[in-house]
């Protein structure tokens, strides 16, 4: 995966990483569909979480996913580039690198259930991001190590990703001066269509889907020039684990604006396992229509350009029914605008029955990857584990 300002000329990586730079080494990367049918290999099988008590619990179950320890003396800290409810992270250089080092946010006046919450968040964000099927793919950031800290006392882990420079979408998109190119739109969107379509053929609902859980990196052989990646998986549901019994209620997480009409109702209504993809698939027609709006927030958009949407709110949110109409309403009515048109009404749908079921059959998608940009899940099942081509 590329370091520093992406650029392959500055890439330093070991065998981990050798294969996450062949799939992003060209902008028409394509991945096959080898076996596509035989999808029991690429579910996600989630190690057992429920016992995690402590620090040294996360530690040993970090070890056991074969990434690479980093000693506090080898990283050099640099600015603080962001803040979440688990890590605070920070930019750094480890051996000439440049990375992120995302620092477990923690302290002795945690609740036990919080702190739970949190050492469980570090410990699957791992899991997936190491998970064969979709450790090199060029729309996750790339998990290069781990290691701890000691502070008061206090054990203190860290995790060691691929960093930024571009920030989160959501930063990136406010940063231009003029509004995104179509071409570029559409890309950006379908990078993040790609990830998700991977993380649901692997029976992973994201649960935070949003232009702030998204990088953005350099890629200079591209046509947009840059790379969205989605991270953040403290909100993540493994829905069809091979390794356990399909029962108990599960609960959407996500943020407020973001969830969909359902999620708010989950407590009354509880949402079925497969349906909890359809709440990933709203929070997604969200996004791009944020990222046409250059990432203004859409409540604070809608509020100043129809005065009537704050009488019409629902309980601090845009009324559901009314959402597709304003997203469409702020998308150009131009023909080339159509396949972002289609994507924010196969979308937002307030039916979850009515959204599209499965992402790669976006229209957007389509388009992405006949224009060579494709990144579906590979399934090579015959190998060790699943490759990358590039044409």
């Amino acid at each position: 995966m590329r370091m520093a300002d992406d650029n392959t000329d500055d890439v330093v990586c070991g065998k981990d990483e050798a294969a996450s730079v062949a799939s992003t080494i060209s902008w028409n990367t394509f991945l096959s569909r080898t076996n596509i049918s035989s999808l029991d290999c690429a579910l996600f099988s989630e190690q057992e979480i429920s016992s995690i008590h402590g620090l040294d619990d996360v530690i040993r179950a970090v070890t056991a996913l074969g990434l690479r320890r980093y000693r506090y003396e080898e990283i050099a800290r640099e600015e603080k580039v962001g803040e979440g409810e688990t890590y605070l992270v920070e930019r750094c250089v480890v051996a000439n690198q440049v990375l992120a080092v995302k620092h477990l946010k923690t302290n002795r006046e945690l609740d036990d259930r919080t702190s739970h919450r949190r050492l469980r968040a570090v410990i699957l964000e791992l899991q997936i991001l190491r998970h064969r099927p979709l450790r090199n793919h060029p729309n996750f950031p790339f998990a290069f190590g781990y290691g701890w800290n000691m502070n008061g006392g206090q054990v203190i882990p860290y995790l060691l990703v691929q960093y930024a420079p571009k920030g989160t979408l959501r930063q990136y998109a406010k940063s231009l001066s003029s509004p995104l190119p179509l071409r570029d739109l559409q890309i950006l969107a379908g990078d993040v269509a790609s990830a998700l379509s991977a993380l649901h053929t692997c029976g992973i609902v994201h649960g935070d889907v949003k232009l702030d859980n998204v990088l953005v990196v350099h890629s200079w052989d591209r046509p947009a020039q840059v790379l969205a990646k989605l991270t953040d998986f403290g909100h993540a549901l493994v829905i069809d684990n091979k390794s356990s019994k399909h029962d108990g209620i599960m609960r959407y997480g996500g943020t407020y604006i973001y969830n969909a009409p359902e999620v708010h109702d989950q407590d009354t209504f509880p949402i079925d396992r497969a349906a909890m993809p359809h709440c990933d698939v709203w929070a997604f027609g969200l996004l791009v229509w944020e990222l046409c709006l250059l990432g203004e927030d859409h409540l604070s958009y809608s509020k100043r350009k129809w005065p009537e949407v704050e009488a019409q709110m629902t309980m601090q949110r845009v009324n559901p029914a009314d959402a597709r109409r304003y997203a469409m309403a702020s998308v150009p009515r131009k023909v080339e605008y159509v396949l972002i048109r289609a994507t924010l009404h196969y979308t937002l749908q307030e039916d979850p029955t009515k959204r599209i079921a499965h992402l790669d059959a976006l229209p957007l998608l389509t388009e992405w990857n006949i224009s060579g940009l494709e990144s579906e899940l590979a399934f090579h099942l015959d190998s060790p584990s699943p490759t990358y081509e590039v044409r």
